[in-house]
């Protein structure tokens, strides 16, 4: 079907997305009884219960997802760690804005990334907007809303279920998303949280470098001449069927 009418594009959209973005929802962890118990988000007390190691598995509960269950469980060290730090300092946000990108897009909330850049230049400035900016984390109503944007994923291919969606975040909002990854990064380095494939968004170490330890390990392979394979796994729709209380946990 070929829709060209305003109204009609926009429901089109509306029912792809619909369908994209609910793929997950029969899943174990958003249906009765994990939903209950752990809720949406995975900052319930059940969730805690679960890093604590200390859930009582409910009944009815799909048997994979019990395995995974177990292994959810946070390390000891994690546990006893102070509290993750979200406080942005006026020197972080001067920092993190001067090495963002004015021709970013930004939400509708009318301030565009070059507001705020233009902002690091004044210290009264900078101290109100750091002030400003840490508010909505512990009050983000200003934040619940944002953009949606379709685009093409290939060149001139306009077909609804072909077309790429994302999110535009109010600028500030954008910047503090960063801020709150680099701080979880900076703590999982310190609790020796990552794995030690990971090489993106690590300091020190980037993903071409592990593009050639993979060469070279195969170089290895077939100079010893030991049978080996490799599974480059793209899932389906994988950031589409992400369950946040999962990820968050």
């Amino acid at each position: 079907m070929e829709v060209t009418d305003k109204e009609g594009i926009e429901r089109a959209l509306l029912d792809e997305n619909q369908r994209r973005f609910n793929q997950a929802s029969g899943t174990p962890f958003m249906t009765s009884p994990l939903y209950d118990a752990v809720g949406p988000l995975g900052i319930s007390n059940g969730a805690q219960e679960i890093l604590a190691g200390t859930f009582v598995i409910p009944e009815g509960t799909d048997p994979y997802a019990a395995k995974l269950i177990k292994h959810l469980k946070a390390p000891a060290r994690v546990l006893q760690s102070a509290p993750l730090s979200v406080h942005i300092s006026t020197d972080d946000h001067v920092k993190g804005w001067q090495r963002a990108k004015e021709r970013t897009s930004p939400g509708p909330s009318g301030l565009h990334f070059g507001h705020f850049i233009a902002g690091t230049r004044d210290l009264w400035i900078s101290q109100f907007q750091a002030t400003m900016t840490n508010f909505p984390y512990a009050t983000p109503q200003r934040w619940r809303f944002g953009t949606d944007v379709m685009f093409e994923k290939k060149p001139g291919n306009f077909c609804v279920d072909k077309l790429r969606l994302i999110l535009l975040y109010k600028a500030d909002f954008n910047q503090n998303n960063k801020f709150l990854g680099r701080a979880m990064m900076r703590n999982a380095e310190l609790q020796k949280l990552l794995a030690p494939e990971q090489y993106g968004s690590r300091k020190k170490m980037s993903a071409i470098d592990q593009c050639l330890n993979k060469r070279l390990a195969f170089d290895l392979l077939r100079q010893s001449r030991c049978p080996a394979a490799m599974c480059s796994n793209d899932a389906r729709s994988c950031y589409n069927q992400i369950v946040h209380s999962i990820t968050s946990l």
